[in-house]
């Protein structure tokens, strides 16, 4: 049979008898596959095996098929991925999930609840993990942030794709200062979409997908080996150990191509995070670096009184692209000035020599933070 039923109300996903593959089932056998396939044979063999994986679907339709192509369904009014990714940020929180691969992009996104839901994710030290696109098209100046997308939103690792030798995948080779880590992307297996049974798997280009699959792999061997350490102290280490930085800081490219670097698996599981600060280091760079640029001067630190308030900047890429901000972009403020001082605090417990001084860390005192905001759950 060419296509499988698949519904919202029968929700037996067509992958589970083996026979076809979608750019998700692909993702998740790049973090966490064992080796063994559907049957019992060869399979892929992820970066992190003994991971536990929680999947969601990116869009599912209310009734439809997956066709051989694989690709997901979509409701009838082509509008079903927002509702469920804001639905899938808020249950791997509360499920207890330290990474959130999201190795997809929904242009567009202008939605105050996917943003309240990622800042609930980062207030709980849930590191998110985002692709960049696949184009040459050349992104920001800086890495501040674009809070209305998902690949950019300030906080969030976004990966680009490299090779083996370190050099940047054809597919987005250009200048993007919100590119934040580089992770293989070229040369990974890659089983043809459609049906498994043929097992033809091939060593291509992955794109950012697959390089934001990997980079996951890693984070949770990271959390895997350190398991105390927060989010926000993983996120620390793994800008601050990028491959042949031995400065001890995060260094971002200058040319802001690379990023802090390339992700140095190594030298991540040896690192002990528990050192480093309880402040997500992204969400410092993007909210500091704005206030250093005319065009998005203010952009962070601005009054913003309604939902509905906006701030456009002044043209901010060589594509002449501004950035918009909703209140969001003053949550994203209050919400690396509550993580900052929170530090702040911890390190005055330690000097005194008090003892579990963690317990005022921003991290600790998550729940807290989301009472003071107003959060609430968009379901």
């Amino acid at each position: 049979d060419s296509s499988l039923s698949m519904s919202v109300d029968d929700p037996t996903v067509s992958t589970a008898d083996g026979l076809y593959v979608t750019h998700g089932t692909a993702m998740v056998g790049l973090v966490a596959g064992t080796g063994v396939g559907y049957d019992g044979g060869l399979g892929f063999q992820g970066v992190a095996p003994g991971a536990h994986v929680i999947a969601y679907p990116d869009q599912l339709a209310t009734k439809g098929t997956v066709s051989d192509g694989g690709m997901a369904c979509v409701s009838d009014d082509d509008n079903g991925a927002h509702p469920l990714v804001v639905g899938a940020l808020e249950d791997a929180v509360s499920s207890g999930a330290r990474v959130v691969n999201m190795s997809f992009i929904i242009d567009g996104i202008d939605s105050w609840d996917f943003a309240a839901a990622a800042l609930h994710a980062l207030r709980h030290g849930v590191v998110l993990v985002s692709g960049r696109n696949n184009t040459t098209t050349a992104g920001m100046y800086d890495l501040v942030g674009v809070p209305g997308t998902n690949n950019y939103f300030p906080g969030e690792v976004t990966v680009n794709s490299v090779g083996r030798d370190g050099s940047i995948s054809k597919q987005s080779d250009t200048m993007d200062g919100n590119v934040s880590v580089l992770s293989p992307g070229v040369g990974v297996p890659i089983e043809e979409i459609g049906n498994t049974r043929d097992r033809k798997v091939v060593y291509n280009e992955g794109g950012t997908s697959s390089a934001a699959a990997d980079l996951t792999g890693y984070l949770a061997l990271v959390f895997q080996k350190w398991p105390g350490a927060t989010g926000n102290q993983v996120l620390q280490s793994l800008v601050r150990n990028t491959r042949g930085n031995t400065s001890g800081e995060a260094v971002l490219d200058p040319e802001h191509r690379r990023g802090f670097g390339m992700v140095d698996p190594a030298r991540l599981l040896s690192t002990d995070p528990s050192a480093y600060p309880d402040v997500n280091p992204l969400l410092e760079w993007a909210v500091k670096a704005s206030d250093r640029h005319e065009e998005t001067r203010g952009m962070y630190t601005g009054e913003y009184s309604g939902e509905y308030d906006t701030f456009v900047s002044d043209p901010f890429s060589p594509e002449g692209d501004k950035i918009r901000c909703t209140s969001v972009c003053a949550m994203l403020d209050t919400e690396y000035r509550r993580q900052a001082e929170a530090w702040a605090k911890v390190e005055e417990c330690r000097k005194d020599g008090g003892k579990d001084c963690m317990q005022y860390s921003a991290t600790a005192t998550a729940d807290k933070a989301d009472e003071d905001a107003g959060w609430v759950p968009a379901g």
